[in-house]
C-alpha cells in the first residue's frame, strides 16, 4: 500500500497541479508547427527551435540589432524638417537633401493649370486639357512633299498633324511646257476646323513641279 500510494501521487488529473511537473525535451531540427494529439515534449521541442532561431531584434527591439539594414541614398530625407511644403522655401531651392511635401505638390500642380506631361511614341510631350493634342517639348519639324507633272492647275491638300502647326508651304517648279513668259498663280485656303491646308495654281499652261508643306 505505501508503494501504491507513491504511485498514485504522481498521477496528474485535468483539474490538477502542473506547475512542478517535470518534462525532458530537447530542441527541434527544423521549423515545424504544431501538431494536436503529439506528445507535449514533441511540441515543447518545436517551440524551442522557433525561439532558438529569432534574431536578436525580436527580443530588444532595438534597430541597431538589425541585420541587412537598408542604406539611406545621398541626399536622402534624414528628417522631417528636410519636407518642405513651401515651393518658394529658399533653403529647398539652394541646398541638396530636400524634398516636397503635399503642400508643395499641390501648388506646383496648381501652377501648371491643367497641362499634362506624358511620353508619346518615345518623345516628352505635354498638352493643356484632356481635349488637347499633345505637343512633343522638342523635335525636329517635318516637310511633306507633293509632287506633279505637267498639270494645268496643280493642287494639294495637306492634312492636319497631331500636335503639329503647318508653318510654311511653298511650291518648286521645276518644269513649263511654253516657250513664252508664264505667270504663275498660286492660291491657298485653309479649313480651321479641321486643320488642313490647300494650295492651287492657276497657270494655263502645263507645269512639273512639287508642293512642300512644313509642320513644327
Amino acid at each position: 500500500m505505501d508503494v501504491l500510494d507513491e504511485e498514485v501521487i504522481k498521477k496528474l488529473d485535468k483539474a490538477g497541479d502542473a506547475s512542478n511537473v517535470v518534462n525532458a525535451f530537447s530542441q527541434a531540427g527544423t521549423r515545424t508547427n504544431l501538431t494536436s494529439g503529439e506528445k507535449l515534449s514533441t511540441s515543447l521541442g518545436k517551440l524551442m527551435k522557433w525561439f532558438a532561431d529569432f534574431a536578436k531584434v525580436a527580443f530588444s527591439g532595438n534597430y541597431a540589432d538589425l541585420t541587412g539594414r537598408p542604406t539611406i541614398p545621398a541626399g536622402g530625407i534624414a528628417d522631417a524638417s528636410k519636407v518642405i511644403d513651401d515651393i518658394d522655401d529658399i533653403a529647398a531651392n539652394t541646398q541638396a537633401g530636400y524634398m516636397a511635401g503635399a503642400l508643395a505638390l499641390k501648388k506646383v500642380n496648381s501652377d501648371l493649370g491643367g497641362y499634362e506631361f506624358d511620353t508619346i511614341n518615345g518623345v516628352p510631350s505635354y498638352k493643356a486639357g484632356a481635349d488637347a493634342a499633345w505637343v512633343p517639348f522638342k523635335r525636329e519639324p517635318i516637310i511633306e512633299k507633293a509632287s506633279f507633272s505637267w498639270a494645268y492647275s496643280p493642287s494639294q491638300t495637306f492634312p492636319a498633324k497631331e500636335g503639329y502647326k503647318i508653318v510654311g508651304l511653298y511650291a518648286d517648279i521645276t518644269g513649263i511646257n511654253s516657250q513664252n513668259a508664264v505667270n504663275i498663280n498660286f492660291g491657298i485656303s485653309k479649313n480651321l476646323a479641321a486643320g488642313r491646308i490647300s494650295i492651287s495654281g492657276q497657270t494655263y499652261v502645263n507645269i512639273m513641279g512639287a508642293f512642300y508643306c512644313i509642320y513644327a
